[in-house]
């Protein structure tokens, strides 16, 4: 099946649950939250649960930010994973 993971397109078995596609990524210690077209999937529920073909799933983990005095902005950078990184910046 076809998977949109954090924006990339994956190929992956039709059995495939999410802790199997978590696993297969090697993030299993990373990811501490999983979102399917946009909806929550609990942990305890990632073994049971099988997406289907063209899910869009989000796979996060988080990090820290706070405020930046010199720019007056609050910065918050979350770790995409797959080994992308993101910055978010609110100007208040």
């Amino acid at each position: 099946m076809t998977l949109i993971i954090n924006g990339e397109t994956k190929e992956f078995s039709n059995d495939s649950t999410l802790q199997n596609i978590i696993t297969n990524l090697q993030i299993e210690d990373k990811v501490m939250a999983a979102a399917v077209n946009m909806n929550i999937v609990k942990k305890e529920d990632w073994n049971n649960f099988i997406p289907n073909n063209d899910d869009k799933i989000e796979l996060l983990q988080f990090v820290g930010g706070g405020w930046d005095k010199s720019k007056k902005v609050w910065v918050e950078k979350k770790e995409i994973l797959l080994k992308k990184e993101q910055f978010l910046f609110w100007k208040i």
